[in-house]
């Protein structure tokens, strides 16, 4: 079976963020002491374009492919992320642009949650990336594998992409740099599973 993915923007805008931590900076908005709700979109500066995506582009690696559909590339520009090559976008077929349009009045899901989710059924998709509750509850309705940010690092992590000091910063800075809403307690017990890890 193939390792393809779809994502919605929540990963790819928080595995962004966190790229911020090993280069020193944090987005604008966050200097100011500001945390910004995820559906909020803020501008980070960017350096160059290689610069914030390096770790981005090395987590997703995991993964043979990542789609996303063209809702998710709108919200993720609106943020002021340019999409790495290795994310493709990928257009919704008729009967998946009818179903968007049932998730988003049978669910509490906005249109890139829908998109996301009815690109992966489309696809077929072995995995469904996001972070939101209610769009990893509607997807697990549709027998999705769903998996977040904080999954991602440890997947990249146990594939030896990153190693133990890495994964352990970047699931701190989830906490402290990123718009991902994640308690101390869940970011304490996933540092102690990376410790274990042999």
């Amino acid at each position: 079976m193939a390792n393809n993915a779809v994502s919605n923007t929540g990963p790819i805008l928080h595995l962004t963020e966190i790229s911020f931590m090993s280069r020193t900076l944090k987005p604008h908005s966050l200097e100011c002491g500001v945390r910004e709700h995820p559906k909020v979109p803020h501008k980070p500066r960017l350096l160059s374009r290689g610069v914030l995506k390096d770790f981005l582009i090395k987590a997703l690696k995991i993964f043979s492919s990542v789609l996303i559909p063209e809702e998710v590339s709108n919200e993720l520009r609106k943020h002021g992320i340019k999409i790495p090559r290795s994310v493709k976008i990928k257009s919704l077929d008729s009967k998946s642009k009818d179903r968007v349009k049932v998730l988003t009045n049978q669910y509490s899901i906005d249109s890139g949650e829908a998109e996301a989710i009815a690109l992966a059924l489309q696809e077929k998709a072995s995995y469904f990336l996001t972070d939101d509750l209610e769009a990893r509850q509607v997807a697990k309705n549709y027998n999705l594998e769903v998996h977040g940010t904080v999954g991602i690092v440890l997947r990249a992590f146990r594939h030896k992409l990153i190693n133990k000091k890495e994964a352990i910063e970047k699931v701190r800075s989830l906490k402290n740099t990123s718009s991902l809403f994640i308690t101390q307690d869940l970011i304490s017990n996933i540092i102690e599973a990376i410790e274990d890890f042999s």
